[in-house]
């Protein structure tokens, strides 16, 4: 086992360990055989955790934290798109050696967990309940994505930055009564850059939203009324 910043302890990488297997639905009995081949890293914010992996032998589970994720073709394009805790990642690796045209960015600090991806795959084999768990995982995944490309496909620029605050909502805001509470660190250029538009269409909208008291920004969060999701259902 390995801990990767001096304020990490044996602690933590148990933690660590615990919430991944809880994760993945197994006891962590079934991990502990292969605690030394396991890494525990802390990530800064702004940190780049992976960048265009040429050969990817390594997972990563996301134990705490929000990450930003960019796949890119090599003619410019690119897709951005956000996770936070608890997320297995690029799990579409699994049971595949494609390089991974994409890098990964700690948008807040980070705690990750690196896990042998030749582990993995062993231990699907040997156990159908993980295996289907992993695709479960897997299916969600792509729900997401497809979700997020329908976001792009909205004819007007109002529809797109509503869906996709209801899109960031459901997957890394914090929900209550009535409201959702999401990090005020995501700004207006990192969802144009989410929706495909430019900031200055991004901070028009997303002004009309706060006069209608649809959206809230203090200086820790984004307040968005349950209301404004529901107008896009």
């Amino acid at each position: 086992m390995t801990y990767h910043n001096s304020t990490l302890n044996q602690t933590e990488f148990d933690i660590a360990v615990q919430t991944f297997a809880h994760h993945l639905n197994i006891s962590t009995s079934k991990l502990n055989a292969f605690k030394e081949e396991l890494t525990l890293r802390a990530y800064k914010r702004g940190q780049v955790i992976y960048y265009d992996t040429l050969d990817t032998t390594h997972l990563k589970f996301l134990v705490r934290g929000l990450i930003t994720r960019e796949s890119y073709s090599n003619t410019g394009e690119s897709y951005l798109w956000m996770n936070r805790e608890p997320q297995l990642f690029p799990i579409e690796q699994l049971f595949n050696a494609t390089q991974t045209h994409e890098m990964c960015t700690a948008f807040h600090d980070c705690l990750v967990l690196c896990i042998p991806k030749y582990l993995l795959e062993s231990l699907c084999m040997k156990d159908h309940h993980l295996f289907i768990r992993i695709y479960e995982l897997l299916t969600l995944n792509m729900k997401q994505h497809i979700y997020h490309n329908m976001i792009l496909t909205c004819k007007t620029a109002k529809d797109k930055v509503i869906y996709l605050i209801n899109h960031i909502c459901e997957n890394i805001g914090i929900e209550t009564d009535a409201f959702y509470e999401v990090p005020a660190s995501i700004t207006i250029q990192s969802l144009g850059d989410m929706a495909g538009l430019s900031r200055e269409t991004v901070s028009h909208i997303i002004h009309d939203l706060t006069t209608e008291n649809l959206v809230y920004k203090d200086p820790e969060h984004w307040i968005i009324s349950k209301q404004l999701l529901h107008s896009s259902l």
